[in-house]
């Protein structure tokens, strides 16, 4: 259901999140992001994080609420997050979740990882 990695070398978090989650799973994906952003913000390296949502399900209402949870207290632990997802739903329901903050949202996960090292003209 979710995948989480640091790559050190590239310093960018890689998530691949998949399918319809229940609450314990977005409370242990909170639990394993959490570890992952302190691993990498430990580093002294700005903190990217790169998730490829385009498998991911428009969650329930308490899953949703999880999120937005789990952006109030790990928002504040990263730089940049670029979220690759799949439909015009999906990234509705996750600029909800983490308004005003610096995630932005693509098709592809090469658009989204230009993005996060700047190679994509944007600031």
């Amino acid at each position: 259901m979710y995948d989480i990695n640091y790559d050190r070398v590239a310093g960018i978090i890689r998530i691949v999140v998949e399918g319809f989650w229940d609450v314990a799973t977005a409370e242990s994906f909170a639990a394993d992001t959490n570890r992952a952003l302190l691993d990498a913000r430990a580093s002294g390296r700005p903190v990217l994080v790169l998730s490829d949502a385009r498998k991911f399900a428009v969650q329930s209402p308490d899953v949703a609420a999880v999120f937005g949870r789990m952006e109030e207290m790990q928002g504040r632990l990263r730089d940049r997050m670029a979220m690759a997802v799949g439909s015009m739903l999906t990234r509705m329901q996750g600029e909800r979740a983490v308004a005003g903050s610096t995630t932005r949202f693509f098709a592809t996960p090469e658009d989204a990882e230009a993005w996060l090292l700047g190679k994509d003209g944007a600031p």
